[in-house]
């Protein structure tokens, strides 16, 4: 069987024009030019009935084999994607152009297919379809591999999970990287790769009272989870229609597909693990893949599932939900941590003051903030709050109190929260007098507690000092100095002297925060030892004057509103001096 076509060109490449005609007359004299051809110009181009013969071909002989296999398709839809680029040529996953003299070549041509065929199982159609591409040349084509079912002994599909599309399921997929992701071993892995410092016993994935691993309630979570909604906005834009024209026309979607339909509901997969639920079932899916190797030539060399010719073939890489990545680098700025730090208040006043001054010229880091303020703002007021029920406090003060009765004798009834230690009041007062009783109620009433808060953050903020390089903000010898800066970066105004003949050297002053105040903290050092003395706005509430806890003492007084603390670790007496010092007028104004 012989088939003609004839070509007529008239002029220089870039200016003339031509026509195509063929014996049949279905294209006689078809325009064709360099316009049609490489600027999308009206007319045809010979790689699009180069495209046209080769879909046409791959078709028919698939349409062919079915017959022979016995099965009538209701649909063969084929798309062919050829490209011609002038040069040296270059290679993709699509197609591979060559550069022969001054011209060009086509080696390959894509093929899509999507086909209906009534009662076909996966395996034969993927045979027949293989078979029929093979017909044809100038063919680009993913290889499918099948791959061992875990969860069903003895099954296999074809793989779709994993770079290598090593794995045919989910719950395949999910057992494996269990073990060399986590080093879990689990009913589908149950052995660990490695024995040095194994003190469990495997599997260490066990079910639980719903008869569940924790690899079964994992899979349940990610089948639950949809794929991120596209932007049906960005999509109508001129932008993204360029693109989408683009990503067609040079042959991405031959193997980025972008639509694929599920298998109906109630389908059986797995090797009869799985029902495909209504959820699932016989639904579009955008995936942008075609979950087949390819042999793009960045392979890895490794083998996983497959035979030997997928050493350095790859999956084509799903591109769905590819616009919810970040697009730019990571963070670079070595302030990023910090601005991330500062944004939940656990820096102190001072830091807090850079990073907003560092803010102001590093647009990572200020782009960084104002995504931490955008979802600080959603969780506030876009997500629904739920109320409290009404009788919730209710029930759990009842809870509690049924629990209290179970534990201890106590009476059947119990009185109101504020009046619970009634019965001890009671017979204190029977037992002891009215006396005693007052003197018990002025003791636990009037008398400070001598561990309080305030002395836990007054020691934490005082060995944090020792532990970071928050020590000192401002590094000065001159209280003329110190006390100035304290006062324009704190609450306070505090006390500032330098006694360093008395062997307290002053050494600088920071910022701290203390009961949600900036309180100011001076620094001294006798010897080797370091002195902070802390300052803020004085309360009504009674403190401790002296205090020993975990090696340290602090002494504790108040002077003109503000409350004074210092702490260190060296003996009573000398820190007495200091604060002996701090608190005498005349011994401060000789310092001025």
């Amino acid at each position: 069987m012989i088939r003609k076509a004839k070509a007529i060109w008239r002029g220089t490449g870039r200016d003339g024009s031509g026509n195509l005609s063929t014996d049949s007359g279905v294209l006689a004299k078809m325009p064709y030019s360099y316009e049609t051809r490489f600027e999308n110009e009206r007319g045809t181009n010979p790689e699009e009935l180069i495209a046209a013969a080769h879909a046409g071909c791959f078709t028919m002989a698939l349409a062919f084999g079915l017959q022979k296999a016995g099965y009538t398709p209701t649909e063969l839809s084929t798309e062919a994607v050829t490209l011609i680029s002038e040069g040296q040529g270059f290679r993709t996953e699509a197609v591979t152009l060559i550069s022969e003299g001054q011209g060009f070549r086509i080696s390959r041509s894509a093929l899509s297919l999507r086909a209906s065929v009534p009662n076909i199982d996966e395996r034969t159609f993927t045979r027949l379809a293989s078979d029929a591409e093979k017909t044809c040349p100038g063919r680009i084509h993913g290889e499918a591999i099948e791959v061992p079912v875990l969860e069903a002994t003895g099954e296999s599909r074809i793989g779709r999970f994993g770079w290598k599309d090593q794995h045919s399921s989910l719950l395949s997929f999910i057992g494996d990287a269990y073990l060399n992701e986590m080093g879990v071993t689990n009913r589908l892995r149950p052995k660990d790769t490695t024995t040095v410092g194994k003190v469990t016993v495997d599997p260490e994935d066990v079910p639980d009272d719903l008869g569940l691993a924790d690899i079964d309630h994992f899979a349940q979570f990610i089948r639950g989870t949809k794929v991120p909604p596209r932007d049906t906005v960005l999509a109508k834009t001129a932008p993204v229609l360029a693109g989408e024209r683009l990503f067609a026309s040079i042959g991405c979607s031959t193997c980025h597909v972008s639509s694929i339909t599920t298998a109906r509901p109630g389908t059986v997969i797995d090797g009869g693990t799985f029902v495909v639920p209504e959820a699932l079932g016989n639904k579009i899916i955008h995936p942008y893949s075609d979950f087949l190797l390819h042999d793009i030539e960045t392979g890895d060399g490794i083998v996983q599932a497959g035979p030997q010719d997928t050493a350095n073939k790859l999956r084509t890489a799903p591109l769905w939900g590819l616009r919810m990545r970040p697009r730019s680098e990571p963070m670079q700025c070595r302030e990023s941590l910090r601005v991330q730090a500062n944004f939940d208040d656990q820096v102190d006043a001072v830091t807090a003051a850079d990073l907003e001054r560092h803010m102001e010229h590093c647009a990572e880091c200020r782009a960084l903030h104002q995504g931490l303020e955008q979802a600080r703002t959603a969780l506030r007021w876009d997500l629904p709050y739920a109320q409290t029920p009404p009788g919730l406090r209710a029930q759990v003060m009842h809870a509690l109190d049924e629990e209290s009765a179970t534990d201890t004798p106590q009476p059947q009834r119990r009185a109101p929260l504020t009046w619970r230690m009634r019965p001890f009041w009671v017979g204190a007062a029977s037992g002891l007098g009215s006396a005693a009783l007052a003197a018990t109620l002025a003791f636990l009433l009037l008398a400070p507690p001598f561990t309080t808060r305030v002395v836990d953050e007054l020691l934490r903020a005082h060995v944090n000092s020792l532990l970071s390089t928050h020590l000192i903000d401002v590094v000065s010898t001159d209280q003329h100095t110190v006390k100035p800066w304290l006062a324009g970066h704190t609450d306070v105004s505090p006390v500032v002297a330098n006694f360093e003949p008395q062997g307290y050297k002053l050494v600088g002053g920071r910022v701290d925060y203390l009961q949600h105040q900036r309180a100011a903290v001076v620094v001294y050092r006798y010897g080797p030892h370091v002195i902070n003395v802390f300052s803020w706005a004085a309360t009504q509430r009674p403190l401790p004057v002296k205090v020993t806890r975990n090696g340290y003492h602090l002494v504790l007084w108040k002077a003109d509103s503000l409350q004074y603390c210092a702490v260190s670790d060296i003996a009573w007496r000398e820190l007495l001096g200091l604060v002996r010092l701090l608190q005498d007028p005349g011994a401060r104004d000789a310092r001025q």
